[in-house]
């Protein structure tokens, strides 16, 4: 139930260390993958909304959201919403599709910030309002677009483990997890490659939390 052959997936953000991760898998489960990922070229950037018909134009069945946050989160949230809003429509038009879209636990709960004292790392409020903003945008285009055979889901991750993260908020941040650890990108693939399959063809308007069990203490 989790072939994706003869599907086609654009991945926005596909070059980054989820987006690659997500992006080998669906090509080894038979998807014909289009990275859509500013680092592949600017022609990629949907904060420029003259780009988004670069992925209208794949046609794709799957649309996958996994861009990164930047300093520049109000053009790029917008470019978001807006490239989304066209692809469920387009594939709205057509044969339905799958569209997964990338929150955090910071969209459904507070920052714990006593594991960043000390840090200089933060989780500043538009992050959380964005993040929230998703699965609102989810929920909403799901229900619009049920009925043509469009699917849209959210994958909330936890904290991922990277190389630059402060040792003092991984130990705090571990420290909080029933796993005992941060996510890699590995643990992540299974809940997009769920959404994308038809292994959830009865599955719309859902978020799907991935952090070890640190919401459910």
């Amino acid at each position: 139930m989790t072939t994706l052959t003869n599907k086609t997936a654009v991945i926005l953000g596909g070059a980054g260390r989820i987006g690659s991760a997500v992006a080998k898998e669906f090509e080894r489960h038979g998807a014909t993958v289009v990275i859509a990922d500013t680092k592949v070229g600017e022609e990629w950037d949907i904060s420029n909304h003259e780009n988004i018909g670069r992925v209208v134009a794949v046609h794709p069945d799957i649309f996958v959201d996994c861009s990164g946050y930047g300093s520049d989160w109000i053009d790029h949230s917008r470019g978001i919403m807006h490239c989304v809003g066209i692809v469920a429509r387009e594939m709205a038009e057509n044969a339905g599709g799958s569209i997964v879209l990338t929150s955090s636990i910071y969209g459904i709960h507070g920052p714990d910030f006593r594991r960043y004292r000390d840090t200089q790392m933060d989780c500043p409020p538009d992050y959380s309002f964005c993040k929230a903003g998703v699965i609102g945008m989810t929920k909403n285009l799901a229900t619009r677009y049920a009925r043509q055979g469009v699917r849209v889901n959210c994958v909330a991750p936890g904290g991922v483990d990277m190389e630059e993260t402060n040792p003092l908020f991984k130990a705090r941040y571990e420290n909080g997890v029933p796993m005992g650890r941060m996510a890699t990108p590995a643990d992540l693939i299974g809940a997009y490659l769920y959404f994308a399959s038809d292994a959830s063809k009865y599955t719309t308007g859902q978020t799907l939390i991935v952090d070890g069990g640190l919401t459910s203490w």
